[in-house]
């Protein structure tokens, strides 16, 4: 080095530190400096390679290790280094990774020098220095200082070194064999052994058990891709074991006395545990598949040992790679190729094309993994279906952006970033589906048509409807025809201002007949449907048509009750004049009027509920809600929502039963105040008729100079009209009205729905039905006395 080699040490330094890393040499001269200056902790060379060994197999550089192995036993048989461990303990300090590397030196109380941050690792330096050709892997490192002579059993332990050997690996060696019957293995008994050498042999060959049960596990089939990639995980691990076994079975054929027995059971304890984790493993991969598999090595990343736990991420992350394909494949593509059964989203290819959504794809949950939440996998079955749902119906299924974001998330460790990048795919599936629903398939055009039909919210069809079907709805229910109904429907539709609807939504508006029981009429069979296709039918589904179909049954008899009530008004007016011939008849027609105002108020107020509280505040959540729906289910949700509170509130649903009763029989009640209204007018225009007949005849016979004309205001003539039944039968109807009418606002206002407690009030707002009160008796004038018979002469 010359006559002052201090003076030379930094360029010498620098070249050394240029040969191990040319891309950072200049980084490392500085910290490799520091590191000469300061006081470096005296180890032997052994522990410091060791420490090396044990560093890179914790971090998962089994290939790095098995090169600084084999670098170490070419360093420790080069004659010109004199002191090996000095070097070597220099190049661990210079390439540690660990943030504490104050432990490897201390601080020169007379130098000034700190220390550096991490630099380049320490098996690449050695392979550039010195340039050795690598022939084997996974190695662990060889003492720098082979013993005197192996005489820790008396000598024996060279004879048994080589079982150890095989038995580490499941081979059957000289002294030690397996029992299959006993599923262990065996130590000769003749063997001259001692009993510790038993003891660390037997601890020994527990290693070659675990492989050999790995080994007959992963020789059973796989049932399903999982399964079958974990088995090749497996696999990969058994064969880095069996790697290192080879080397030191090299090294032991090279340098017999290198290696002890109590040196291999150090060595052997880190793949000792990790032959423990893949047998708990393999049983897994032999009895689960699929999903249920992926969850079953989710539990075994929860492991204390973080070596332990990384070997099973490995494992794990190989074990998820067909189901990520079939994900992606699912949910960027809409296809689904399960053919083991082993994705937690089923598919089932027998459903209708208006079940599609509902039932054609769900989850499969026992096959649902562990790290994946049900928020998450509803996300990813919902971004599936949107595309086979689209595809279904005829529409253009473009390309979701977010492939390249899935697949690294997927790929990163721990799953980063999948949720973020779910939450992205599924908004964006999300809008095109709904984006295709509302545009050509016209959702909300089919809900407002709902609304106006089923639901009564045309009212000049449904006022016309009544009195075009009227006559034919009054026939017995066998007699009505559905062509004739439709012909009818199309009348009123032409009449009415429907005409200007959508020709689209007219198309599909149609008559349906109800199966008729004994005694039923038109009225009660008769229904209007409306026929929905597409992707309205899948937000509309047949159970919800169906609770349309019955709240349109209830909203129908109750305007037909208004119909009867205003047609009852509207013929009482034409008749007045007319009645008016009739004093008798006056009470009479006074308690229909009364008893026609009470009722008119009953319906009014019932119906301006149904309408206004119910139907029109419901459809306005619906809207609202529809508007700010991100998927389909969401607008499917709403819709529900939306027809369950129009039943629960229009008194179908089971908690409102008495309710329904009450006001059906309320209803009948008003159909039978109708017909004795009939009865009152058709007597009365008949009597008024009659009447007439008498006075002409009298006129004319005062014409002709006949005697013997009874006056006016003579006794009625046998067969005339009597009012007194007629007035009862009125006060009977009215008295049945007034208990039904309180019945009725007692229910409601013990109803839990304060919406029908507050329509309670409305009925009953000045207690009328609640006092206990008798109705007046109508009294009923007795008919004039005939005056004396006026006699004419001539």
């Amino acid at each position: 080095l010359g006559p002052n080699p201090m003076d030379r040490r930094p360029r010498l330094i620098g070249e050394l530190c240029a040969r191990l890393a040319p891309s950072h040499g200049r980084a490392l001269l500085p910290h490799s400096l520091r590191i000469l200056s300061s006081h470096l902790s005296g180890q032997p060379d052994t522990m410091i390679a060791r420490t090396v060994v044990r560093h890179l197999t914790r971090h998962q550089r089994t290939e790095d290790a098995a090169r600084f192995s084999e670098l170490y036993s070419q360093l420790m048989n080069l004659p010109v280094l004199k002191n090996p461990a000095a070097i070597l303990q220099f190049l661990h300090a210079l390439g540690s990774d660990n943030a504490d590397q104050g432990k490897h030196f201390v601080q020169d109380p007379t130098q000034d020098s700190v220390l550096a941050a991490p630099v380049a690792d320490l098996a690449p330096a050695f392979a550039k220095a010195l340039a050795a050709p690598l022939s084997i892997h996974d190695v662990v490192p060889a003492p720098s200082a082979p013993p005197a002579e192996n005489t820790e059993f008396g000598g024996a332990e060279g004879a048994v070194l080589a079982d150890a050997l095989y038995a580490v690996q499941g081979i059957n060696g000289k002294h030690i064999t397996f029992d299959e019957a006993a599923d262990t293995y065996t130590i000769d008994a003749n063997a001259p052994l001692p009993r510790p050498a038993r003891d660390l042999l037997l601890r020994l060959a527990e290693t070659g058990w675990a492989f050999r049960h790995v080994r007959a596990a992963l020789a059973r089939p796989a049932a399903g891709l999982v399964a079958q990639a974990a088995a090749a995980a497996l696999q990969r691990e058994a064969t880095e074991f069996f790697r290192l076994m080879a080397v030191l079975e090299t090294q032991l054929r090279a340098r017999p006395d290198l290696l002890t027995l109590r040196r291999l059971a150090v060595w052997i304890l880190e793949p000792l545990l990790r032959a423990r984790l893949l047998v708990a493993i393999a049983d897994r991969v032999t009895a689960l598949h699929g999903g249920a598999l992926a969850s079953a090595l989710h539990a075994f990343t929860r492991h204390g040992d973080a070596a332990q736990a990384a070997v099973a991420r490995g494992i794990l992350q190989a074990a998820c790679t067909p189901l990520w394909l079939l994900l992606e494949r699912w949910i960027f593509d809409g296809t689904l190729d399960d053919a083991h059964e082993e994705f937690f989203i089923a598919a089932d290819s027998t459903v209708r094309l208006e079940e599609l959504w509902a039932r054609g794809h769900t989850l499969r949950l026992p096959m649902l993994p562990s790290f994946v939440s049900a928020a998450l996998a509803r996300r990813m079955l919902l971004a599936g279906k949107a595309r086979v749902f689209t595809r279904a119906h005829g529409g253009e299924v473009d390309e979701l952006p977010g492939r390249g974001l899935f697949r690294q998330a997927v790929a990163a460790p721990g799953l980063d970033g999948l949720e973020a990048a779910m939450d992205q795919i599924y908004r964006h599936a999300g809008e095109r589906l709904l984006a295709f629903v509302r545009g050509p398939h016209r959702l909300l055009d089919h809900v407002h048509a709902l609304r106006r039909y089923l639901l009564l919210g045309q009212g000049d069809l449904i006022s016309h409807l009544m009195d075009v079907m009227g006559p034919e709805l009054a026939k017995p229910a066998e007699r009505l025809l559905p062509h004739a109904a439709r012909a009818l429907l199309e009348t009123a539709v032409r009449a009415t201002n429907a005409q200007y609807d959508d020709p689209d939504m007219l198309r599909r508006l149609d008559v349906r007949l109800l199966e008729a029981s004994p005694g039923d009429s038109g009225w009660d069979v008769f229904s209007l449907a409306y026929h929905l296709d597409g992707p309205a039918a899948a937000v509309i589904d047949a159970a919800s048509m169906h609770k349309y179909h019955s709240v349109f049954a209830f909203l129908w008899r109750v305007k037909r009750t208004e119909h009867v009530l205003a047609g009852s008004w509207q013929a009482c007016m034409c008749l007045e004049r007319t009645l008016a011939q009739l004093p008798e008849l006056a009470p009479t027609l006074h308690a229909c009027n009364r008893l026609r105002s009470e009722m008119l108020h009953f319906i009014n107020q019932v119906q301006y509920y149904f309408v206004f509280e119910v139907l029109e505040c419901s459809y306005d959540d619906l809207l609202r809600a529809m508007a700010k729906a991100t998927d389909l289910d969401d607008v499917i949700a709403a819709h529900s929502a939306f027809i369950d509170t129009i039943v629960g509130r229009a008194l179908l649903a089971a908690d409102a039963q008495a309710l329904r009763a009450q006001l059906r029989s309320i209803c009948d009640l008003i159909l039978r105040f109708q017909a004795a209204q009939d009865a009152v007018h058709q007597g009365g225009v008949e009597e008024a008729a009659r009447r007439t007949r008498e006075r002409a005849k009298t006129y004319t016979r005062q014409l002709e100079a006949k005697y013997g004309v009874r006056a006016t205001g003579a006794p009625l003539e046998p067969g005339a009209l009597d009012p007194a039944p007629l007035t009862a039968r009125i006060q009977k109807i009215a008295q049945t009205f007034q208990e039904m009418a309180g019945r009725f606002i007692a229910l409601a206002a013990q109803h839990p729905d304060g919406s029908l407690r507050s329509l309670s009030f409305r009925l009953d707002f000045n207690e009328h039905y609640s006092r206990p009160r008798r109705l007046p008796a109508v009294a009923v004038p007795a008919a004039p006395a005939a005056p004396a018979t006026a006699t004419l002469s001539s």
